[in-house]
């Protein structure tokens, strides 16, 4: 049996810090962990025959041997003949050649990945390159042994080719070909959340997994940039056991106290439906509850929160909304609040700690929670879309969302982020993210974070839309209300000029404002930018200035890079790199969809729109006299 360790005695700043960033092995335990030979991949396998040659026949069966014998970057788990030994047992074969080509190709695949990690770049969850199969292997570290997919252990790590790197292994990797919901029925303490997503048929709604014609669709596709290489659906679940739903107040222990505890929640949120019964109606209130715990896409646990960029000692947020149109704050906690916290409020008296999200390192107990299209977190209090604690506190709050927050495909799709690799670019073809559209005349293209930063952009990364561009987003579902919404942009001279639109499609996307020059830097006496440090009052009057001509100054949460005209590595407040536009003031009515039309409003074949983030301010905060803060 695997031995486990209190993670949060033992390594607690693992949990905060490794779940997120590579390189968590200490320097000390990191130079003894690897030795170096001159052969290549392949070559090292095949010539330890007493540990590798089961595994070695696979390769050379499925043709990947030359791969692994030329120059490129690879990392290889490893497992060894006893290893495969009692994976043939227990499918009942006694030769790797009794594997049909598929299944021979699932495993070789399932082993490789076209990347170099050493144990000293693992941290806690997904290896950030999927394998060659296009999934993800999860690291856990248990005491001093290192498991990939929670129970084959790494018996000896990096070995290090001159093509990469090899961890021997002793059990084969098979991970799940399950679709999620099965997945979640394989997990006995799962029973009551299972029953209820399969009454409310919202297991429906979470079984795709490829767009089988997404290569014949963009075949023709021509952008700046590489296109994707596939288009994958993914989900996301944060699950209750039937023990915390039992400590519940009050307690929930079968689907008639699960379906009242439902109705109390949802009635009050959305009074209108408080009436539909049917409990496969999206409206229901049991309905609901069950959709709020799932979203769109597939994030592992270091990847469900981005802290590229951001500036120390603060927290980071990340929102995403879930298939029940209902918005989701995650956020880092601090001290006792550590970890990755769902809805957290921490203000003095009116403290409401949120859901914590049980790492799988110390939920699992030997139970890998990843399958074919999706993954699930186990969380520790009941997760719901209050009234009193979401609605009026937790998301009655400046709402800083990343635009590629809003597009669930690049996260599936291991777009999005530095695990991408580095200033990586990407042009996205038409149609290829649900939520926006995309005339033929644009070209979308997706930025990574750079390393080092050279970039003032939230979250590192960036959307830049070129050519003759015209675009519509639809907007995320934040409660109803009234509110600021602004735009997050880098100015510089290769920008354009762009009008933008704002709407229903019911009542037509109106336009919103002057065009918006993303030409003009903020020191022109149109914006009229001015340091803080070079005002008698730390910025308060050039801040009222700015904002009567529509624009505010970036945040100092996150870094402006040097690489962007006007960077200074400092906080993006105190450069002229980053900035943010007022687009509107709304009122979003409850159950209504919002989209943003950007058309750009000169003839050119060159120019950009630059998208980082949108803002959405409530009265509560646009319209504070206290003033708001620059966080």
């Amino acid at each position: 049996m695997k031995r486990k360790i209190s993670i949060v005695v033992v390594a607690a700043s693992l949990l905060a810090v490794a779940a997120i960033v590579p390189g968590c092995i200490s320097e000390d335990i990191k130079d003894s962990y690897y030795t170096f030979t001159g052969q290549l991949v392949a070559q090292y396998l095949e010539s330890d025959p007493r540990i590798y040659s089961e595994f070695y026949k696979v390769l050379d069966k499925t043709g990947l041997v030359p791969m692994l014998n030329a120059y490129g970057q690879y990392t290889c788990f490893a497992p060894t003949n006893t290893a495969m030994k009692i994976y043939l047992a227990e499918l009942e074969l006694d030769s790797v050649g009794q594997l049909s080509d598929k299944d021979l190709k699932y495993l070789a695949y399932t082993h490789i990945i076209g990347a170099k990690y050493l144990v000293s770049d693992f941290g806690q969850g997904a290896i950030p390159t999927l394998n060659m199969n296009e999934r993800y292997l999860s690291v856990t570290l248990s005491g001093p042994d290192i498991y990939i997919n929670t129970d084959s252990r790494i018996l000896q790590p990096s070995e290090e080719v001159h093509n990469g790197v090899v961890h021997k292994i002793d059990k084969v990797l098979a991970p799940s070909v399950l679709m999620l919901p099965d997945k979640i029925m394989e997990d006995e303490r799962l029973s009551l959340f299972h029953e209820a997503l399969i009454l409310t048929k919202v297991d429906k709604l979470l079984r795709e997994l490829d767009d089988f014609d997404y290569a014949e669709r963009t075949r023709d596709f021509s952008g700046s940039y590489p296109k994707p290489v596939s288009r994958k659906f993914g989900y996301t679940a944060f699950v209750e056991t039937n023990e915390v739903f039992a400590n519940n107040n009050p307690s929930i222990r079968n689907m008639d106290d699960l379906k009242a505890y439902a109705a109390k929640i949802y009635d009050e949120v959305f009074p209108e439906d408080a009436g539909i019964t049917d409990v496969t109606d999206r409206r229901n209130s049991l309905n609901r509850f069950m959709a709020y715990h799932f979203i769109d896409r597939t994030m592992n646990y270091n990847q469900i929160i981005y802290p590229d960029n951001n500036v120390s000692g603060f927290d980071v947020y990340e929102y995403t909304e879930t298939m029940g149109n209902m918005l989701l704050e995650v956020s880092n906690g601090k001290g006792a609040n550590g970890g990755l916290i769902i809805n957290k409020y921490l203000v003095g008296k009116d403290d409401y700690r949120g859901v914590m999200i049980i790492p799988q390192e110390i939920a699992a107990g030997g139970i890998d929670q990843s399958c074919l299209n999706g993954v699930y977190h186990l969380i520790d209090k009941v997760l719901v879309y209050d009234k009193t604690n979401v609605v009026d506190k937790v998301l009655n709050k400046r709402m800083r969302i990343d635009v590629t927050s809003m597009l669930p495909e690049l996260t599936t799709n291991a777009i999005r982020g530095p695990a991408y690799g580095r200033n990586k670019r990407t042009s996205l073809p038409p149609g290829y993210c649900k939520n926006l559209e995309v005339s033929p005349e644009s070209d979308v293209i997706y930025i990574s974070p750079p390393n080092p930063n050279t970039y003032s952009n939230y979250q590192g990364d960036e959307l830049m839309i070129v050519r003759q561009y015209d675009f519509t987003l639809r907007l995320p579902a934040v409660p109803p209300g009234n509110y600021e919404i602004r735009l997050g942009y880098t100015p510089n001279a290769s920008r354009g000029i762009a009008q933008i639109y704002l709407g229903t499609k019911s009542e037509g996307l109106l336009p919103v404002g002057i065009p918006l020059d993303m030409r003009v830097m903020p020191t022109n006496p149109k914006i009229g930018w001015i340091a803080d440090a070079n005002t008698p009052d730390n910025g308060y009057e050039n801040d009222k200035m700015m904002r009567n001509r529509g624009y505010m100054k970036a945040p100092d949460t996150f870094i402006s890079g040097t690489g962007s005209t006007g960077g200074n590595n400092g906080p993006a407040r105190n450069a002229t790199a980053s900035m943010r536009r007022i687009i509107t003031v709304k009122d979003i009515v409850q159950g209504e969809t919002y989209y943003m039309r950007v058309k750009s409003v000169i003839e050119s074949s060159t120019t950009q729109f630059h998208f980082d983030y949108l803002e959405f301010a409530p009265k509560s905060v646009y319209a504070n006299p206290d003033g708001e803060d620059r966080h």
